[in-house]
């Protein structure tokens, strides 16, 4: 085994612990997005500094601590979205991609994301979930209408495009804290990621 080969290993061993650490903790003490916006940057940055095979080594081996501490249900949740979204962001912040393709391929691997844990916990409880947070949402907006003397209340596929609105412009959000903490840590780290636009720097100075 070479140098540089053991270097590669030590350090996608010590990214995938911390990785499943942050993960872990944020489960047990949860303090808002502040952990979470880390969860995709561990992978991120092993595939910044040796590429593709040490990315896809650090989510595997982090999947695996977690199935070991936490369960198979919670590494599929660390997976889908953030584990796939931290090689992705590797690959797109390594060959320069502006934030705005970053952010919105980003965004839509994360909705993806939401919707395949949706799916996978549906088969888990055998019910499917997403037609009864809808039918919830529906039975709220119907009272919330008659209450203030409405007599129309939205019909199922516009609840439907609305919950799909705001998985959107949450996972958006997410993705802009992701890059915000990408931008001030990897670059520390010796590996930043492109500038941010104008607007943000405005926002940040």
């Amino acid at each position: 085994m070479t140098q540089k080969t053991t270097l590669i290993t030590v350090e996608t061993a010590f990214l995938a612990s911390a990785n499943a650490l942050i993960f872990l903790i944020n489960f047990y003490f949860p303090v808002g997005p502040f952990l979470r916006m880390l969860f995709p940057l561990p992978v991120a940055l092993a595939y910044l500094r040796w590429q593709r095979r040490a990315a896809l080594m650090t989510m595997v081996v982090a999947t695996l601590l977690l199935m070991v501490l936490m369960g198979p249900i919670r590494s599929f949740q660390y997976v889908f979205p953030h584990g796939i979204l931290g090689v992705l962001l590797g690959f797109l912040w390594r060959r320069g991609y502006p934030w705005w393709i970053t952010m919105g391929v980003g965004a839509l691997t994360a909705v993806a994301g939401t919707l395949i844990q949706l799916a996978f916990l549906s088969v888990m409880v055998g019910e499917n979930l997403w037609f009864y947070f809808v039918v919830q949402i529906s039975g709220f907006l119907s009272w919330l209408s008659q209450w203030l003397g409405i007599l129309a209340a939205p019909d199922l596929w516009l609840i439907q495009v609305m919950i799909l609105g705001s998985i959107g412009i949450s996972n958006g959000l997410y993705l802009l804290l992701v890059h915000l903490a990408g931008f001030a840590l990897l670059d520390r780290l010796g590996h930043p990621i492109p500038a941010p636009p104008r607007w943000v720097q405005a926002l940040l100075a």
